[in-house]
């Protein structure tokens, strides 16, 4: 639900069909799935067979994650800066045609060949008011000037001198004129989505500046992918906190204990840093709307994975005095349960990626499945060392929260009773 407080509506509506998925699933699960379950017991029963993984390798693997956790929480402390800094200096991409039209659909090849033939083609309008064609003009001439333009058409530029436009036919006026505005057509010898076609269209817009102080407008899609990049920009960091808050409450809410929120979502937001910090080490470019979209998903989708695990901590905690043995059978109890669920993920995440091609919804899929591995990593290996160093602050936090609690009811049953 983060992203349906996006501006830029395509996040917005896919917000809305993941929300509704969701409670479909729920509700599929708490329904329809235990009167399946009641009818086929027979056949549950029949096909039943031993556990794939014996009890003995969950019990040397549980031990081997909990040895080695002071080892990643250094690995983790070490590149946590660096990650969070990478994260945000990926090579980004913010118009629709790097997803529509990007490698891998017909689009794109077809746009290659006309490149291969006719060279880059980047057609851009420039709406003016239509006050006088003598600026219209001069406007058009100094536009046409410029090194990568390769043409300017303008209705008062085609017009011989002295020629009005009221000898021409109406059909052909009102492609370039209006009543109120005057439209001239640019051809640029630029990429559509680029830094040197964002300075071209940066200067087209300062030399018309020159000519008209306002109700001046750009259209084309190099001009729409810059006014794409600053709401999604802007987007980006509305869903993050969004999510981070909407994710904390939920945890809230169900452990009382905020030092029990954090410890479930810093290994989250950890495999997300670490996730997206990849493209960058790898060099490759990424859709920003892309980008936004896996980290809402992959935080709200392996968030439960930390969850799981800080209950059956909370659960063992309260019969077993040792924090590390208790950290040891968290692992144990929660281990099959977070790897079938992350694996699950991680294969629709990674096979999206090898059987889609278009690139940019590949690269989607591949950022989905490896963030579900390193969130699985991170819950069975960093958040026991977090459930472990600060296990009194944990409890400690609950019993505050408790008491407090218990004062508040106290206070509102002594206001019932006095009014009463």
């Amino acid at each position: 639900l983060a992203l349906v407080w996006m501006q830029f509506k395509i996040g917005a509506d896919m917000g809305l069909v993941l929300a509704k998925g969701i409670l479909c699933s729920m509700a599929t699960v708490l329904f329809l799935m235990p009167a399946l379950i009641l009818r086929m017991n027979k056949w549950i029963e029949k096909t039943s067979h031993k556990p794939l993984i014996p009890q003995k390798a969950i019990e040397k693997a549980s031990k081997v994650l909990f040895k080695i956790r002071y080892v990643i929480a250094v690995g983790i402390f070490l590149v946590i800066i660096p990650a969070y800094v990478g994260q945000g200096m990926n090579d980004f991409s913010y118009g629709t045609a790097s997803v529509s039209g990007g490698e891998g659909s017909k689009t794109y090849e077809d746009n290659e060949k006309i490149k291969a033939t006719f060279g880059e083609n980047n057609m851009m309008l420039v709406l003016i008011p239509n006050t006088s064609s003598v600026k219209e003009k001069r406007l058009a001439d100094e536009l046409d000037g410029l090194d990568f333009v390769k043409s300017a058409t303008s209705l008062s530029g085609m017009l011989p001198a002295g020629v009005s436009e009221d000898f021409l036919p109406d059909s052909v006026v009102t492609q370039l004129h209006t009543g109120n505005y005057a439209r001239i057509i640019l051809m640029l010898d630029t990429e559509v989505e680029s830094s040197y076609s964002y300075q071209c269209v940066n200067t087209i817009k300062e030399i018309t500046a020159k000519y008209y102080d306002s109700e001046t407008y750009f259209v084309g899609t190099t001009a729409a992918t810059m006014d794409m990049e600053n709401i999604i920009t802007s987007d980006y960091s509305r869903v993050n906190t969004i999510s981070i808050l909407g994710v904390a409450l939920v945890i809230m809410i169900a452990f009382q204990s905020p030092a029990f929120m954090l410890a479930a979502v810093i290994p989250i937001e950890v495999a997300i840093y670490i996730n997206m910090f990849m493209p960058y080490l790898q060099g490759n470019s990424l859709t920003f709307l892309g980008y936004l979209m896996v980290s809402s998903m992959q935080l709200g989708a392996t968030v439960d994975y930390a969850i799981l695990m800080c209950d059956h901590y909370s659960e063992i905690r309260e019969t077993e005095p040792d924090k590390k043995k208790a950290c040891m059978k968290t692992i144990q109890k929660s281990i099959l349960s977070v790897m079938t669920s992350g694996t699950v993920l991680a294969v629709c995440g990674l096979a999206l990626s090898k059987m889609c091609s278009i690139k940019a919804i590949g690269d989607m899929g591949l950022l989905l499945g490896r963030g579900a591995i390193i969130s699985m990593l991170m819950v069975l290996t960093f958040l026991p060392f977090l459930l472990c160093t600060f296990d009194k602050f944990l409890f400690e936090d609950r019993r505050r929260i408790h008491r407090y609690m218990g004062k508040v009811r106290v206070w509102f049953a002594g206001r019932k009773r006095g009014k009463a």
